[in-house]
C-alpha cells in the first residue's frame, strides 16, 4: 500500500510539475481550486492547532511550489514501502567456546 501511495505522489508530482508553471505556489495552486480553501485551512489549523503550527510549519509549505510537497510525501512513501519489504535486521551473534 506504501508503495502505491508513493507511486501516485510522485505521478501527481510530475504531472503539478508538467501542468503548471513550475514556480506556481502551493497556496497559489490551492486557490485555483477553490477561493476559500485557504481561509477554511486557516481557521482548521488556529482551531485544532497552537498558532505556532500556522506560523512555522504551513505558511512555508504554502510558499514553496505546488509539486515540491506531493514530491517529498512520494519519497516518504517510497523510503517506508522499502523499509518494511525488507524488514528488520537482526544480527545473530554466535558464541565460541
Amino acid at each position: 500500500m506504501l508503495a502505491v501511495l508513493a507511486a501516485i505522489c510522485l505521478i501527481g508530482a510530475f504531472t503539478l510539475l508538467l501542468m503548471l508553471p513550475p514556480m506556481l505556489s502551493l497556496a497559489e495552486e490551492m486557490a485555483r481550486v477553490d477561493q476559500m480553501l485557504l481561509v477554511g485551512l486557516q481557521d482548521a489549523v488556529r482551531t485544532h492547532l497552537p498558532d505556532w503550527v500556522w506560523q512555522a510549519l504551513v505558511l512555508p509549505l504554502l510558499g514553496r511550489p505546488g509539486w515540491l510537497l506531493p514530491l517529498c510525501l512520494g519519497i516518504v512513501f517510497a523510503g517506508a514501502a522499502v523499509s518494511t519489504i525488507w524488514g528488520p535486521v537482526t544480527r545473530s551473534r554466535h558464541r565460541r567456546g
